[in-house]
């Protein structure tokens, strides 16, 4: 997470939450709190399931996948700003 939190118009320390809902059509929801000068906070990475209608509670992530699942979510931040 950032050190400092803000409301000011200084956004460069203001931490969002950012999510993908169903990357590359599998039925899961990716979220991490992102900061515009440390990226990705790894620490927060979490993946929901989706069964049907209904968003079941994160699963467990390994290093690997917690790293994979950040870089997605930061290729899709570079495509929107």
């Amino acid at each position: 997470m950032c050190d400092k939190q803000t409301l000011s118009n200084d956004e460069t320390n203001v931490t969002r939450i950012v999510r993908s809902v169903c990357p590359n059509g599998n039925p899961m929801i990716v979220q991490a709190e992102y900061c515009e000068t440390r990226g990705v906070d790894m620490d927060t990475v979490r993946v929901y399931p989706i069964v049907g209608f209904v968003i079941l509670e994160p699963i467990p992530l390994d290093e690997q996948t917690e790293y994979y699942a950040a870089m997605g979510l930061m290729e899709l931040l570079e495509k929107i700003t």
